[in-house]
């Protein structure tokens, strides 16, 4: 399938970020010991979709930090049973929209937060707030959601991602 790196993501991990996308592959992650001791203490409180996307979350909500490196440590070899396959081409572009329009990615979005709710003790109070915030938001939808995310900076990493986001929330939700 051939190599190629992985999105170069510019702007600095945050928790509002988190709330939209992951940035790491879960084959990519490293964690301190006090890290490690959030993502475990999460994984027995609530079930989580997606594990990478998982950590990047919780441990920005706890606070944490994270760093971004631009510079590729592995190889990382796609094959035809990955479950989310690459991340990078038209393929994969269209297969993002389809996820849009058919409401698999707030559905993503609503496991989420009732994820981050459920360890609601790990979160700062901050964090908490605005998974809170977020929820409420949702459930009004339309330009009230599209408000929410823009007063509180909740934004992927990239322009044609944010445009995407925003499109997701004013659509009517199934």
């Amino acid at each position: 399938m051939g190599l190629r790196s992985s999105p170069l993501f510019t702007k600095p991990p945050s928790f509002t970020n988190s709330l939209t996308q992951s940035l790491a592959g879960g084959n990519t992650i490293v964690f301190n010991s006090a890290a490690f001791s959030i993502v475990r203490e999460s994984a027995m409180k609530t079930k989580f979709l997606h594990h990478d996307w998982w950590c990047y979350q919780v441990l920005m909500g706890a606070g944490g930090k994270v760093y971004y490196d631009p510079k590729p440590q592995i190889d990382y070899r796609q094959h035809q049973n990955n479950v989310f396959g690459k991340n990078t081409g038209h393929a994969a572009i269209l297969k993002r929209i389809s996820g849009l329009l058919s409401g698999q990615y707030s559905q993503w979005i609503d496991n989420n937060l009732l994820a981050l709710e459920a360890c609601h003790s790990l979160l700062t109070a901050d964090n908490l707030s605005i998974v809170r915030g977020l929820q409420e938001a949702r459930r009004r939808g339309g330009i009230s959601c599209a408000i929410f995310l823009w007063k509180n900076g909740i934004k992927r990493q990239t322009c044609v991602a944010n445009i995407g986001l925003y499109v997701s929330v004013l659509l009517p939700r199934k």
